[in-house]
């Protein structure tokens, strides 16, 4: 009787609200072993109920989950903002949390379900990244997506947080609330199957707003009466009564219960942080434990009965049980082992909470598809029991290897220095780049509707070649060798990477075009799949590549002193060459795309080289211009002539267009540039970034455009204007992919400290050659970002 008194007092005495945020981790860990528990297939015998209820309530555990992540992420935003860092950071910090972890756990299982439930590429993107949750509620990792909706709202959420003022701050619950609540009858009213398809997180959004509004008082450590803990408590308990009553809903509303989750998940916590604080202590354990010893004991004929109809007849019965576990009089070796095992596995669970709550669903379904009929396991006693272990063990190997991939990434990461700023930063290339790629994204969406002005603007892909040779133009190159290597390895690593991911997808979505003769053929330049037409600027700037010290040295040794028009005569007779090659099927390059490249480093070692940025070079002007006019005047022609379809009049009309082709391009570029320095457009952010990214953005845009079978996702939706911008985002989203990817194969592993630091003989030697081989040779000075 007296420990039971003390048992009382221990749970109902003042306490302060910190104790959610010592308990945090252990709070956690029981939240998601209860999930686990309610995810499990395991049938329950009908004279335990308690468990049963028990089970079946499984899902408070997501709620306890958000009001503990409330007051996490408050103290994170806290800590960013007292070191000067804004949501920028938070964000970054949140995506790299949960994007890996998310990656990785979804995307076995959704490939998987390609070969038994085939959906479209763009389905197949939107499952492994959890979106897909918001389009039509089925997505196992709706947690993961619907995190990302909370943290995206977070930085609002905090700013309208006064940590002094917690009237204040329930007043801006409150609204925070009904607005969401409001919103959430909004959708029920418009579109009632799409609500009940998301109302398992839309219903959720007070629980985790409640946890970011209380955080300030778990912050400062606000102490609450025992009365407030009891009717806390009391309260808690009706409500679950009522829920158990009302299977329905609370009153006939199934809202009402899940907006109860709230209080109760509160409830639970604020009684499990008392637990665990008391049990952190001998002394204060000793009434958790007698009343436990005591509620065992009393109850053990009814736990007996369950305990043989799970395990069989020989299983133990519950007071031996209790016996075992929590003896009267334990030794300080049996203590030492219990307390050694719950807190290694306490310790993983707390670590690969996400990836466990990820998971097990997953190879729990799979382990009952292809486990449960087995004739063996049908054999045993309770074989789903053995089938639910099997998947909790599965799980929580599974989640060991998810997280090791999760830290070699964030590895790689770390290990990655920024992006350097490119060597030549002409703010007007870098917006010409970037629209030159605008134009090419542009073309390939339209040549998928069969609009014919796609044929004009694939002129971009002359723009970029132009920009190569003008950005090229203006280097020394004074280790032919080392410098083709690194331009080569500059081109090639994202590519074959690129290769390797089309492949996979090729094989999912349409294995019809993949075989090993294709797939060589396209890590090695030389063939394409169907869908992927536009990697044959691959070869042509590899074979650029190898040209350019051949034309250094021929321009510097032959040509440099040499007046204009001569240049341009020896100009006309290199094409003329290149033209006959081709005729006799010498080689296979186009010679008017190859003449964009030459032509325009000619323009780079000529004019450009030495041309301050926004300074004026009349030799330059002049004959760009006379280039631009010629450019309109035969564009128009040809406008003329293809809309009048007067082809056949025009004699060699088909040698002829390819030039007028180039001709646009050398047009188009000096137009682009000039407007940029005009208008200062190179400078912006949005176009920084497109430069950066552009030879990555070319990779991947055509497979999400023009992609073979189910790869494109140009008609995902009912109207045009979604589906180009469902394809921009997925371009966006994979040209960084790339770049990240990329970037982690180039990296070479860690040397030797000498050799990292460069302070050693061979740090010092590597350095030197590479001043050598690269002398001058800016980064991604090439077209198309390379």
């Amino acid at each position: 009787m007296k420990d039971l008194k003390s048992l009382r007092s221990t749970l109902t005495g003042p306490v302060s609200l910190g104790i959610l945020s010592r308990e945090r981790s252990l709070l956690m860990r029981m939240a998601m072993a209860w999930v686990v528990f309610f995810h499990m297939t395991v049938w329950i015998p009908g004279d335990w109920p308690v468990l049963s209820f028990i089970k079946g309530m499984g899902n408070i555990g997501v709620d306890m989950f958000l009001i503990l992540s409330g007051a996490g992420l408050y103290h994170s935003y806290q800590s960013l903002s007292e070191q000067g860092l804004g949501f920028k950071e938070f964000y970054r910090k949140r995506f790299w949390r949960i994007a890996p972890a998310v990656v990785i756990c979804l995307l076995p299982w959704f490939t998987y379900q390609q070969f038994t439930a085939p959906s479209s590429f763009a389905r197949y993107l939107m499952d492994i990244t959890s979106l897909s949750f918001w389009w039509d509620g089925r997505n196992p990792g709706w947690y993961a997506a619907f995190s990302i909706v909370l943290y995206a709202l977070y930085p609002l959420i905090f700013a309208s947080i006064r940590p002094g003022d917690a009237r204040r701050n329930i007043s801006a619950f409150l609204a925070w609330g009904g607005v969401f609540v409001l919103f959430s009858y909004i959708i029920k009213w418009y579109d009632p199957v799409y609500y009940w398809q998301i109302e398992l997180a839309l219903s959720r959004f007070p629980v985790f707003f409640f946890g970011c509004f209380i955080a300030p008082e778990i912050e400062r450590g606000r102490e609450v009466s025992g009365w407030f803990l009891l009717a806390l408590y009391v309260a808690s308990g009706v409500l679950i009564a009522w829920m158990a009553g009302s299977p329905e809903g609370i009153g006939g509303v199934y809202e009402f219960t899940r907006y109860a989750y709230c209080p109760v998940a509160f409830g639970l916590l604020m009684l499990s942080a008392r637990l665990l604080s008391a049990a952190s202590g001998a002394s204060a354990l000793r009434p958790v434990r007698a009343g436990l010893r005591a509620c065992l004991k009393h109850h053990s004929r009814h736990l007996h009965a369950p305990l043989c109809g799970i395990f069989g007849p020989n299983s133990l019965n519950a007071a031996h049980c209790a016996a075992f576990i929590w003896p009267k009089s334990p030794t300080k070796r049996n203590a030492h082992l219990a307390e050694s095992m719950f807190q290694t596995c306490s310790s993983f669970a707390g670590q690969h909470t996400l990836e466990i709550y990820l998971l097990h669903t997953q190879i729990l379904s799979v382990c009952s598809r292809f486990l449960l009929p087995l004739p063996g396991i049908q054999g045993l006693k309770r074989a789903d029991v053995w089938v639910n272990l099997a998947a909790l063990l599965l799980t929580l190997a599974g989640a060991g290897a998810v997280k090791a991939l999760e830290r070699t990434v964030l590895r790689l990461k770390e290990r990655m220095e920024p992006d350097a700023p490119r060597e030549n930063p002409d703010a007007g290339i870098a917006f010409v780049r970037a629209a030159a790629a605008a134009m090419i994204i542009a073309c390939h969406m339209l040549q998928f509707y069969g609009n014919a002005l796609a044929y004009w603007l694939n002129v971009g892909v002359e723009v970029f070649l132009i920009i190569s040779g003008v950005l090229y133009g203006q280097r020394d190159i004074s280790a032919p060798f080392g410098w083709i290597r690194r331009q080569w390895r500059k081109v090639l690593v994202p590519y074959w990477v690129f290769c390797l991911a089309a492949v996979f997808a090729y094989a999912v979505f349409a294995n019809e075009y993949v075989t090993l003769y294709g797939c060589a053929g396209l890590l090695l330049a030389c063939k394409r799949f169907p869908g992927l037409g536009h990697l044959w600027f691959i070869p042509y700037i590899l074979l650029l590549y190898l040209m350019t010290p051949l034309l250094q040295w021929t321009y510097d040794e032959y040509l440099s002193e040499r007046p204009d028009r001569e240049v341009a005569v020896w100009l006309m007779l290199l094409t003329g060459v290149l033209w006959l090659l081709r005729y006799y099927g010498i080689e296979d390059f186009a010679e008017n795309r190859l003449v964009c490249y030459y032509g325009g480093y000619v323009l780079g070692r000529r004019f450009f080289r030495g041309k301050k940025e926004g300074g004026r070079n009349p030799a330059l002007e002049k004959w760009m211009n006379r280039a631009g006019a010629a450019a309109l005047v035969t564009a128009a022609a040809r406008g003329f002539i293809q809309y009048h379809a007067l082809e056949e009049a025009v004699p060699c009309w088909s040698y002829v267009l390819p030039f007028i082709h180039s001709l646009m391009g050398f047009g188009v570029f000096w137009a682009l540039y000039r407007a940029a320095g005009w208008s200062g457009l190179g400078k912006s952010r949005c176009v920084r970034l497109a430069d950066r990214y552009s030879f990555e953005i070319y990779l991947t845009h055509h497979i999400f455009i023009l992609g073979a079978g189910r790869l494109h996702c140009m008609e995902v939706f009912s109207h045009p204007a979604c589906n180009v911008l469902l394809g921009l985002a997925f371009t966006a989203a994979s040209a960084w992919l790339l770049h990240f990817a990329a970037r982690a194969a180039k990296r070479p592993p860690d040397p030797a400290p000498a050799f990292r630091s460069g302070s050693g003989p061979a740090g010092q030697m590597r350095h030197a050659y590479r001043k050598r081989a690269d002398d001058g040779i800016g980064k991604g000075g090439g077209g198309a970002g390379t």
